[in-house]
């Protein structure tokens, strides 16, 4: 008599030999052959089971219970795969010291992740058993190493090494307290301080002792599989951080993988980012554009998760979207059917940059090229430093100015003023009237440049 569901056969068969080998066979068998029961043991289970409904309540309710625990123990047991992550120098000795101290030494998030994916690691962010007091004791030993200790409270040493370069080194810890900024540490294994990881992607180890990539949450299925998954529930990560939302969406968008579906519900069900300050949200999209492989297909997961009301709050968002990376121009094509003075004022409250909001407002405001605007739109264009491709692209997104007006405008902008204000002096104008002179020039060199472009 098996279990109904065909999965649970593997764990039925383990759990009869090991529930019912000779031993056991004697402890909850009826008196029968001994010999028998000894070579043949499932056989006399299996009977008994059909026939005695008594010792099949019991065996199953005590499979139950077996198969729960197995279950959770195979759940708690790491995924392991080998791989040759390669490592700087300064890495390995930092390893070595900590090894032949008694400690753990584990790579641990992008470098990792980025290895499986087949891309060059770059940061190596690294995790240890050890306490913060004992790594400082261990590497405050070595005269070449420049020890930070500004995170030491929350388990963090930095250290420089003399190649140059800085490490993190953070003690496996659980967070205490609720918020991006625990109210403290608590010291752990690393079993435990996988747990406190944004996504399963960004929570495998590197064990250096073994070569081998460590996965408790599911990592390494997830990037096969291409879906970004928190670790745990996706309600309690976000409550711990709520950029982690838009931290997803940039992964799913720079990886060109789905969000997984109980993560996608709860950002929906609860997309706020009132906590989050607005550089962080600014700094976390700009990042999502420039990094996703598709930008159309990430803008659009934005809108689908009812995010853009956070990240340009009062403005309206035009859905046409474009592939373009460059901030201005898709800042431009994001909020071209609004007013510049209220993008600039939710803009500034963002926390854009300056560079920006100049630009964007630049190429908004060049839908409205004529000859009388051309000589201010030209002080804007040298200015904000602008080039000839943000104009000719934010054309093609906007659909004006025209191509021809495009062209023309580069040409003059490019050109000196048609006359200066020591020429008008000469010929006796005075105080305003030289600056109309120069505007006036400035609009008559623009028409020429237009009829001949």
């Amino acid at each position: 008599m098996a279990p109904r569901d065909p999965a649970s056969s593997e764990l039925w068969l383990e759990f009869l030999d090991a529930r019912f080998g000779a031993q056991g066979g004697r402890t909850l068998v009826p008196n029968t052959n001994r010999e028998s029961r000894e070579k043949h043991p499932r056989v006399e289970v299996y009977t008994l089971l059909r026939t005695d409904d008594r010792f099949r309540r019991k065996v199953l309710a005590e499979y139950k219970r077996w198969r729960n625990a197995r279950i959770e123990e195979r759940r708690a047991a790491p995924e392991r795969k080998k791989m040759n992550l390669p490592l700087p120098d300064a890495v390995r000795d930092l390893h070595r010291t900590m090894r032949d101290a008694g400690h753990e030494l584990y790579v641990v998030g992008g470098a990792v992740r980025d290895h499986v994916l087949g891309k060059d690691p770059k940061d190596f962010d690294l995790a240890t058993d050890a306490k913060p007091e004992r790594v400082i004791d261990l590497l405050g030993r070595n005269p070449d190493y420049k020890l930070d200790l500004t995170g030491k409270a929350f388990g963090v040493v930095r250290v420089h090494t003399p190649d140059g370069e800085e490490y993190e080194i953070a003690t496996f810890r659980e967070d205490v307290g609720e918020g991006r900024r625990p109210d403290a540490v608590k010291f752990t294994t690393i079993d435990e301080d996988v747990k406190r990881r944004d996504l399963t992607i960004n929570a495998l180890f590197y064990d250096l002792d073994r070569g081998e990539v460590v996965d408790y949450v599911g990592g390494l299925d997830d990037i096969k599989n291409g879906v970004i998954r928190t670790v745990g529930d996706p309600d309690d990560r976000f409550r711990e951080d709520r950029l982690r939302i838009l931290r997803a969406l940039r992964f799913a968008g720079r990886l060109d993988s789905r969000l997984d579906k109980k993560m996608s519900e709860a950002i929906k069900r609860n997309p706020d980012l009132h906590e989050v300050s607005p550089e962080r949200i600014r700094d976390e999209f700009v990042r999502g554009i420039s990094s996703a492989k598709d930008r159309k297909a990430y803008l659009k997961m934005v809108e689908d998760h009812d995010l853009f009301d956070q990240i340009f709050p009062g403005l309206k968002v035009n859905h046409d979207y474009t592939t373009e990376g460059i901030p201005a121009l898709q800042l431009a094509a994001l909020l071209r059917d609004n007013k510049p003075k209220d993008v600039e004022r939710v803009l500034r409250q963002m926390k854009w940059t300056n560079e920006e909001i100049d630009q964007a407002l630049f190429l908004l405001r060049m839908r409205d090229l004529n000859a009388k605007e051309a000589p201010m739109l030209k002080k804007g264009y040298r200015r904000f430093k602008m080039k000839p491709f943000h104009l000719v692209e934010a054309s093609r997104i906007l659909g004006k100015p025209s191509a021809k007006e495009v062209r023309a405008f580069v040409d003059f902008a490019g050109r000196p003023p048609a006359v200066t204000g020591n020429e008008l002096m000469a010929r006796g104008l005075k105080g305003k009237a030289i600056g109309e002179a120069m505007e006036k020039a400035e609009r008559e060199a623009y028409r020429d440049v237009l009829e001949n472009a």
